[in-house]
């Protein structure tokens, strides 16, 4: 790929990732973030209800996987979370719009404390969001680009070069999408998972010296 190409590519990025750090985020990935607190005694009902959900949700257009995260031993909250992950957000919204989806809340509703909290994730923040931490600040925004940057620079230097035999003689703008959508791919799915679980500790130590702090 000629470096021109290379140089918009890093433009076009770094745009991106901008865009992601400062402004509301709107992404072609979404997920949706359920809170609960469980009665006590009924722990295994809610796992049995959470189960059910996400094989629910795996019937429709979209899902891409979902988990349920318990209470981390040192909680304070005993906050439970279900997150399920769909392709984009409208697939994310016909399932939270759903018959179906309303009567799995009923029963989740049912033995949890007070209405469940839903929130919705998208792009790069649902990198950076730690279940265990859910009631401490996030990381700072300059260790966010960071982590980012570490894994974005590696990509867009070495993606275009063995693309460049495959793509090499198509017009520009083709070999372009084909580059960004490679290294955008690699960047949601591999790098920033694996990234953020190496700097798990990091990231969130400015955030759990201030949580100690105000818990002191």
């Amino acid at each position: 790929m000629p470096s021109g190409c290379v140089g918009d590519l890093v433009y076009q990025l770094t745009a991106y990732l901008e865009k992601r750090m400062t402004s509301p985020l709107v992404s072609s990935q979404a997920a949706a973030e359920v809170k609960w607190h469980v009665k006590p005694g009924a722990e295994q009902a809610l796992i049995e209800v959470a189960q059910g959900t996400l094989l629910a949700a795996s019937t429709f257009s979209g899902f891409t996987g979902g988990n349920l995260l318990r209470p981390a031993p040192d909680s304070t909250n005993g906050e439970w979370q279900l997150v399920l992950q769909f392709a984009t957000p409208e697939q994310l919204r016909a399932w939270q719009t759903s018959a179906l989806c309303r009567a799995w809340k009923a029963r989740s509703d049912a033995l949890t404390v007070g209405a469940a909290r839903v929130e919705r994730i998208s792009g790069f923040e649902g990198w950076f969001v730690d279940p265990a931490r859910v009631k401490k600040s996030g990381p700072p925004k300059w260790k966010i680009a960071l982590v980012t940057l570490l894994g974005i620079y590696p990509l867009i230097m070495v993606v275009p070069k063995l693309l460049e035999p495959l793509i090499g003689a198509w017009p520009p703008w083709l070999g372009n999408l084909v580059v960004t959508s490679s290294v955008m791919g690699l960047m949601t799915w591999l790098i920033m998972p694996l990234l953020t679980k190496v700097f798990n500790s990091w990231l969130y130590a400015g955030a759990q010296a201030s949580s100690s702090a105000s818990d002191g």
